[in-house]
């Protein structure tokens, strides 16, 4: 590489003079900022020029300080502008070594850190244009970058501000990959189509990694991917900034879109998606992304793009990306045909819905091809199973073949050898006298010992017959089993449908002498002593029931009825089926849960973290109990403010469930919706938002709009959305969702209640103050009858009608409702945590303004302690 950039020609001052000019017009459309460049340059042609280079280079890089590396070609094109005249000694705590790219929004370095010792790549936005909107968008991707932590994603070190003598320039410190990009890195090494598969399968992992952490990268492209001297490719420049606050719905008017101008895209228009070249971000998701992986690996395997775009319009670029069926992979390849163009082909499906749902299901069946496993992107049949069976077992289909056929070879053998000789000696024997007898009989004694030879080697094949057909035995014996088993728990679904068709019936006045009868006092009629009777001798059939009636009791919140089932269930499957039996785990992770609704979190932690542990060792990691356990494990860390230990719990846990149950699953949504929880409660609003978005989405296609999954999804984003001030969507939201849980749960539910207060806060916060209080006395009311005294839910509601109070200066009702509060929150989580911080900053508020100001005080401390 040219060392050209060491001496640019271009003085400092019009240098500053353009990039000046550059700050000022970056964000405006392409028409006008053509027209404010000339206005502003006034005539300055040569000022113009590199204006101008200054906004290609930045319409070129699509993600946001996204730098090509300097080539001879864009250091001819460029290097007089967009390099500096001397290069800055050092930045923050970090020496500068070289450049490692450029582009109009900012310079990448090649930095050294003296502790710890290592070399990085520094980002640093150009001199004179760090806008209010430029540094959100930087601090947004340092943000979100510092949150992937993967193998395959280039890592985040460090941020911070710096003078380098042109005003404070913002950084961030990333991992330095010393590697070429994706497609040279094949083309040095020399890679194989399996090697190829694989290498794309290791970038499948990262994609997933981000994807699980709310990031959808958008712009994934080879240059983007560079391999390590290791081999392991690392995914840089992420698009981040831009995709959290397009999705937020923030001004774009200082960022570039897609409807800059042709000059942002056409470099990576073949590569994205066709619903993302639509230009409507609400609909680009993961699958996104999933599709330039395919696109990836098409160009990795066959040498070309399936799209060649490069001397087309922009618009007819969009129509051939959205509505021309690229050649199939194979095309001139023909080793490419079968699984590998099946696989390929499925990536890039137009319609999101035919596509990989993951790039983890994408990387799966990578995996499974060079396994010799089935894929999933051709269709099950059973001759395709038994192939690839065969295919994958080479060496013990070919023994078990053998050994088939010797044995039956050899015992053919002995039998025909034991026949001849005896006859033949008999003959003899009679007709030539002694002398030919002792002939034959050597020769008889030659042939038995060949016999016996071949008898020992037949002896010797039928054991191992012998053992593949004990091994035999036992895989009958296994599914024996396995029957039994299914067959026990077909019994045991039978027995308790069967009770629970008879306690229903129990409804019907010609059976119940009695015109109405309420699901409680159903209930009410199975006791634990009662059941006990009843099923004595089935400890399958009791735990079970006592599971269900449990679960009955507890939504209709009588905890104390509920717990009585838990721990019966609990007693009778330790008893009499085994603590690691599936009946064990679930009737704990029953209670462990029951016990979080009434904050006993010194109960309700261990009793979950041994139902996590127990299932992951009996029934593994993703098993639908286990993951169960893991959601609820979580929750009652989130609730203790555990949040960084529940977000770690939860990421295993959303990419097990969604592994095994699949996106649209109900149980993997309310997964990544307490990830989404985890993350915002850490100062990852903007992250949150956006998975609340997609999975609300997503809950509205699967389940439509009364599905409990969809209203906590909506519920949840107008809390998020609330928090980052857009409260009269937030408001919107809320009223559907007050709607809806009161119309399916009823007025009382705890989760109907819980969206009241969130929706009164909105109204709060909207300047409706008294509507807010109404909404919120009467929460306080219900809640009171429903959720005992001290309970951190009742305690939620109790602060946030203070609050209102507060707004109406009602202060000795404020005072009372925030002291219970602050009290429930204290006794139950600690004074230090936010929400006993929040409590006592409104008792501070009120004893400020009714003139207690040494009290105001001392709870103003107590709130930030």
């Amino acid at each position: 590489m040219t060392r050209k950039w060491l001496a640019s020609s271009v003085p400092i001052d019009r240098r500053k003079h353009a990039e000046d000019i550059f700050a000022a017009v970056i964000g405006l459309e392409h028409g006008p900022r053509t027209v404010e460049v000339r206005r502003q340059c006034a005539g300055d042609e040569t000022l113009e020029r590199d204006v101008q280079t200054l906004l290609r280079s930045a319409d070129e890089a699509s993600g946001f300080l996204e730098v090509e590396p300097l080539s001879t070609e864009r250091l001819d094109a460029y290097a007089d502008v967009l390099i500096p005249k001397v290069l800055p000694k050092q930045i923050g705590k970090f020496q500068v070594l070289g450049i490692l790219g450029a582009g109009g929004m900012g310079i990448v370095y090649r930095a050294r850190s003296v502790s710890p010792r290592r070399q990085v790549a520094l980002k640093v936005i150009r001199p004179g244009i760090a806008s209010q909107s430029i540094l959100r968008r930087f601090e947004y991707e340092a943000q979100v970058l510092a949150r992937l932590k993967h193998a395959g994603i280039a890592s985040i070190y460090e941020t911070g501000m710096a003078d380098t003598g042109h005003g404070p320039q913002p950084y961030f410190a990333m991992e330095l990959v010393e590697g070429p990009a994706l497609l040279e890195y094949a083309q040095r090494q020399g890679l194989g189509v399996r090697e190829k598969l694989g290498l794309i399968a290791k970038v499948c992992d990262a994609i997933h990694h981000a994807h699980i952490n709310g990031v959808v990268h958008r712009d994934l492209k080879p240059m983007n991917i560079l391999v390590d001297i290791g081999g392991q490719p690392k995914v840089l420049d992420f698009g981040v900034a831009r995709l959290l606050e397009s999705e937020l719905g923030e001004s774009r008017d200082a960022m570039p879109t897609m409807h800059t101008g042709a000059g942002q895209i056409m470099g990576t228009l073949s590569y994205m998606s066709p619903e993302q070249v639509g230009g409507d971000a609400a609909i680009v998701d993961a699958r996104a992304d999933v599709y330039s992986l395919g696109v990836i690996l098409y160009q990795l395997l066959s040498g070309r793009l399936p799209h060649d775009v490069s001397r087309l319009s922009l618009a007819d670029a969009i129509k051939a990306v959205r509505e021309i069926r690229p050649a199939v992979v194979s095309t001139d390849d023909p080793a490419l045909r079968g699984e590998i163009e099946q696989i390929v082909s499925k990536a890039m499906r137009s319609e999101t819905a035919e596509r990989y749902q993951s790039a983890a299901e994408l990387g799966d069946d990578l995996r499974n091809y060079l396994a010799d496993r089935p894929i999933s992107a051709r269709g099950p049949s059973p001759l395709y199973i038994v192939r690839k069976f065969v295919r994958r077992n080479r060496a013990i289909v070919f023994t078990a073949g053998l050994a088939l056929l010797g044995l039956g070879l050899g015992i053919a053998g002995i039998m025909w050898r034991a026949g001849v000789a005896s006859g033949v000696l008999a003959i003899v024997s009679g007709a030539v006298g002694l002398g030919a007898t002792l002939w034959q009989a050597d020769r008889a004694k030659k042939a038995a010992t060949r016999a016996m030879v071949e008898a020992g080697r037949a002896a010797s094949e039928a054991a191992r017959a012998n053992q593949a057909a004990g091994e035999a035995t036992r895989e009958a014996a296994r599914a024996s089993a396995e029957s039994a088993r299914a067959t026990s728990e077909q019994e045991t679904a039978e027995a308790v449908s069967t009770y629970l068709a008879r306690l229903l019936e129990s409804a019907d006045p010609d059976v119940g002498k009695k015109r109405e009868v309420t699901v409680r006092e159903m209930l009410d009629r199975s006791t634990p002593d009662s059941l006990g009777l009843e099923f004595a001798g089935k400890p399958r059939v009791l735990a079970k029931l006592h599971g269900v009636i449990g679960r009955a009791y507890e939504q209709l919140g009588v905890l104390d009825r509920a717990e009585q089932h838990y721990r019966a269930g609990i007693e009778i499957s330790r008893g009499h089926i085994g603590e690691d039996s599936f009946e064990h785990i679930s009737a704990l992770n029953d209670l462990g849960h029951l016990y979080k609704l009434r904050d006993a979190f010194d109960d309700s932690e261990p009793m979950l973290r041994q139902a996590s542990q127990r299932a992951a060792r009996v029934l593994g990691g993703d098993h639908r109990l286990t993951i169960d356990c893991n959601i609820n494990l979580s929750s009652v860390l989130h609730r203790q403010e555990k949040y960084a230990a529940a977000e770690e719990v939860l990421i295993a846990t959303t990419a097990s469930a969604e592994r095994t149950l699949g996106p649209k699953h109900r149980t993997t949504h309310v997964s990544i919706n307490n990830l989404a929880s985890a993350m915002r409660e850490q100062g990852n609003l903007t992250s949150a938002v956006v998975m609340r978005r997609r999975f609300l989405a997503l809950s509205l296609e699967t389940f439509g709009p009364d599905n409990s999954a969809t209203l906590m999804a909506k519920n949840n984003l107008a809390t998020d959305l609330l928090d980052m001030g857009d409260a009269a969507t937030a408001e919107l939201l809320l009223r559907e969702t007050v709607e809806a849980r009161t119309r399916l749960l009823g007025q009382d539910h705890r989760s109907t209640l819980n969206s009241r207060c969130n929706h009164a806060a909105c109204l709060r916060v909207l300047g409706r103050a008294e509507e807010a209080a109404a909404t919120m006395r009467w929460v306080v009311a219900l809640a009171r009858d429903s959720i005992e005294r001290g309970n951190i839910d009742l305690a939620k509601f109790e602060l946030e009608l203070a609050r209102a109070l507060v707004e109406l200066r009602r202060y000795d009702e404020a005072e009372q409702f925030a002291a219970s509060a602050h009290t429930a929150y204290e006794a139950s989580l600690g004074p230090r945590v936010k929400r006993s911080k929040a409590a006592a900053a409104v008792l501070a508020t009120v004893l400020e303004a009714t003139g207690r100001e040494a009290e105001a005080n001392a709870w103003r401390v107590r709130s930030v302690l």
